[in-house]
């Protein structure tokens, strides 16, 4: 695999926004009808609605049991472990799929059966809910297939209301999205396990340096909405917490020569990268009119938001990452308080609370002072690690190319 330091320096910019991107831009994407010989062998269950003056879906019973059993989900939609699988995932999306007869609706059926299939979670299962077991080769796997179908340049399109799943989804993968945004090096397949550092599978979500263009086209919807905005700053938040947490305190305290590279290396590089892009393509939202009102964008997010995320203890046990949890984590402060509190301690006004909290400079400083002081930390290292977090967030930020006059 290429260095993270190699990479990083590669990047994508979003100054030129690509054409496909900007289609996405619109309220629907048209949809591809798949060909006769890719449905041909679809399970039964999955059977694509064909049209015969109904007007609606009339989901099978098999597909509707499926958002309540996530083992089965994953089995049933699994597309192996090569590009040309069974396209289970994207005749599901089928866009006469949305609108159903009777029972659920379309969008909380496969969102339910898609958030089932790729985390292992019920829809109902929310913070704080059982660890669960280990993210499996087959979750991973309908993960990426969902990735690739709903950011390709004809995806299908989808209604507002599956767009939480959708960022669920996302933040669940909040690591392997990350990374995404990077590239992986010489990794091939869409998922592998990774037994050693996480005990589970990951997504591969990019094959080369470049990073994932259907990623970003997801990102470029999803960010354009308050909550699913939320969903996402919060799983980065909680990433963060989840590192500072593996950090061994005492080394800080007793080695300052391992400082520079310390815990903050080329791998953790990719954090900025998830900060960046989410606030920098909330500029060219704003500029482009998607999102009419910045501020009261931001109080949304707020509203929308969990609250912060500190580092637990460490319990000196603490095991692989289990990365598939991040997005899980219960806050430890909620949103509203750690906001005004936040904007209080800079000097602000409690007003100014949702721009304050909006800041990943802002909010993630006040997480690693909290850090910072229940560990000991001394403030020279604290102060490292806030210019290093900061100068690559602005250097990423500056990236992706702001908008013209903003």
């Amino acid at each position: 695999m290429a260095s993270r330091g190699a990479r990083w320096r590669r990047r994508w910019k979003w100054g030129l926004v690509p054409a496909f991107v900007l289609l996405l831009a619109a309220d629907s994407v048209p949809f591809t009808v798949l060909s006769a010989d890719a449905t041909a062998g679809l399970t039964k269950g999955f059977a694509s609605w064909e049209a015969s003056g109904q007007t609606c879906w009339e989901p099978p019973d098999s597909v509707i049991a499926l958002a309540d059993d996530p083992d089965a989900a994953a089995e049933a939609l699994d597309p192996g472990n090569t590009a040309g699988g069974p396209v289970r995932v994207h005749q599901l999306l089928d866009g006469d799929h949305w609108e159903t007869c009777s029972g659920p609706a379309g969008a909380d059926l496969i969102g339910s059966v898609l958030l089932a299939a790729t985390t292992g979670r019920t829809a109902d299962a929310g913070p704080g809910a059982a660890p669960g077991e280990p993210r499996t080769l087959a979750q991973a796997r309908t993960f990426h297939r969902t990735v690739t179908v709903l950011g390709a340049d004809d995806a299908p399109g989808y209604p507002r209301e599956f767009v939480p799943y959708l960022a669920r989804m996302l933040a669940s993968y909040i690591v392997d999205v990350s990374d995404g945004l990077l590239g992986y090096g010489d990794e091939t397949g869409p998922a592998l396990q990774d037994d050693e550092e996480r005990g589970e599978a990951r997504a591969v979500l990019s094959r080369d340096d470049d990073g994932s263009p259907a990623l970003r086209a997801l990102l470029w919807e999803l960010t354009a909405d308050p909550e699913a905005f939320a969903l996402l700053y919060d799983a980065l938040g909680a990433y963060f917490a989840h590192l500072l947490e593996r950090t061994d305190a005492q080394i800080v305290r007793e080695a300052p020569e391992e400082w520079p590279g310390h815990p903050f290396g080329d791998d953790h590089y990719l954090l900025t990268e998830g900060f960046a892009t989410l606030l920098g393509l909330r500029e060219w939202h704003i500029a482009a009119g998607r999102i009419p009102d910045g501020p009261a964008f931001d109080r949304q997010v707020l509203t929308h938001s969990t609250g912060a995320h500190l580092p637990f203890r460490p319990t000196g046990d603490e095991g692989p990452g289990r990365v598939s949890r991040i997005a899980d984590r219960p806050a430890a402060v909620p949103a509203k308080q750690w906001a005004v509190s936040g904007a209080l301690d800079a000097g602000l006004e409690p007003e100014a609370a949702a721009v304050w909290f909006m800041s990943p400079r802002d909010h993630l400083g006040r997480v690693l002072d909290e850090w910072a002081a229940d560990r000991d930390i001394p403030a020279e290292y604290r102060d490292h690690v806030h210019r290093k977090f900061t100068g690559w967030y602005l250097t990423e930020l500056r990236s992706i190319g702001l908008p013209p006059g903003r």
